[in-house]
């Protein structure tokens, strides 16, 4: 079924996430369906569908040493549009993606945010 992740980020105190239906060990590959999507909770609301050009909807490896180890949506891998680390201790955030509609996740940020 569907499942949601919720990141604050430290400093700002950014909220943002993700509802995905794949949270099963994927070894460096991406699963999912186009009911997952990104969103934004604070400080603005904001929701970002699959537009349907790529199907790279959830990235999950936790185990295998030959990809990057994290849990990612939309991008990628290694590029992924929101990307947590396995160890949790960096968030990677990108404005756009092939896999959701575009729109800032963290508005004034580029890339990188600590949580």
């Amino acid at each position: 079924g569907l499942a949601v992740l919720v990141v604050r980020a430290a400093g700002r105190g950014e909220v943002l996430g993700a509802l995905s239906d794949f949270w099963e060990e994927g070894n460096g590959s991406f699963g999912g369906s186009s009911e997952s999507l990104l969103f934004a909770l604070w400080p603005t609301l904001q929701a970002y569908r699959a537009t349907g050009k790529c199907k790279n909807y959830t990235y999950l490896n936790s185990r295998s040493k030959r990809a990057p180890r994290g849990v990612g949506f939309g991008g990628q891998s290694g590029a992924c549009r929101l990307w947590i680390s396995a160890d949790m201790e960096e968030v990677l955030v990108r404005q756009s993606d092939q896999v959701y509609a575009a729109g800032p996740l963290v508005p004034g940020v580029a890339e990188r945010i600590a949580c």
